[in-house]
């Protein structure tokens, strides 16, 4: 059994940029069976507590469960994304 690699998105409904991270990062669920996407409003006090537990401070910031320090603000371009996802599945953090 492959695990899955679970990728967090924190947004805020105020949030310009983030209809556009939300829909990005869900078809990338439903295009990689590997990657599992999860959701949080920082609106909510959950999102409130992890983003706090995790140092975001910033929304949209899509973060690796794996590692926490491996995140991306804002808006990733579709490249960039791919490429961290693939450095994710690696244990590799490099965007260079």
């Amino acid at each position: 059994m492959t695990l899955r690699l679970k990728v967090v998105l924190f947004t805020h409904p105020v949030c310009v940029g983030c209809g556009e991270a939300i829909g990005m990062l869900t078809r990338l669920e439903q295009e990689d069976p590997e990657v599992e996407a999860v959701f949080y409003s920082l609106a909510g006090q959950s999102g409130k507590d992890l983003a706090q537990k995790w140092g975001v401070m910033a929304v949209p910031t899509l973060v690796f469960a794996e590692n926490p320090a491996w995140r991306l603000e804002g808006v990733p371009n579709p490249q960039v994304l791919a490429q961290a996802v693939e450095g994710a599945r690696r244990g590799v953090w490099s965007l260079g």
